[in-house]
């Protein structure tokens, strides 16, 4: 036990393989791209072979994913996707579920509700319109905030300076200059 746990009279328990999971989970949220292994392992201070078992894992269980062509890993949407059923989440899509069922059967379009996200839109509730065809974006959704129409209306209604900050953050994801 650390000496902290001891004074405080708390045990205190180590779980070195999770820690390094939720490391690498970390890196790559905060990262502007997809990161090699010899990147994460770079980021984290540790060597290849230590990261190696750990992508494999984090991949097969879908929490990233790994493009074959450049061997650059990146976190899939299912955190998000575990986010959406937290109770804040759950709250938020409680409240939007019913305008948005209202929005669809007023316009027989389908409407979805998105938040920013480090340069992306990113769907957060949406709902069939239509009665014929209906077209929804999946839950979790994520485009280019400078490319999707929803993100035009999030930035038109930023102010310069926090507008200017946001598109910056869109052209971390983007290869062209925006």
């Amino acid at each position: 036990m650390a000496d902290d746990a001891k004074e405080s009279g708390k045990p205190t328990y180590s779980a070195p393989a999770l820690t390094k999971g939720l490391d690498v989970l970390e890196l790559l949220a905060e990262a502007r791209a997809p990161l090699t292994m010899k990147e994460i392992a770079e980021g984290l201070g540790r060597t290849k072979n230590e990261i190696f078992r750990m992508l494999i894992a984090l991949q097969e269980r879908q929490y990233i994913e790994r493009n074959a062509e450049t061997d650059a890993y990146s976190l899939t949407d299912k955190l998000f996707k575990l986010g959406l059923h937290t109770p804040s989440a759950q709250d938020l899509m409680s409240a939007a579920m019913p305008e948005l069922t209202q929005i669809a059967g007023d316009s027989n379009q389908s409407p979805h509700l998105v938040v920013f996200n480090h340069g992306l839109t990113v769907v957060t509730a949406a709902a069939p319109g239509g009665e014929d065809m209906a077209f929804t974006l999946r839950l979790g959704y994520g485009r280019l905030a400078t490319d999707a129409t929803s993100g035009h209306v999030i930035l038109a209604f930023q102010s310069p300076k926090v507008a200017a900050r946001m598109i910056d953050e869109c052209a971390a994801h983007s290869p062209a200059p925006l």
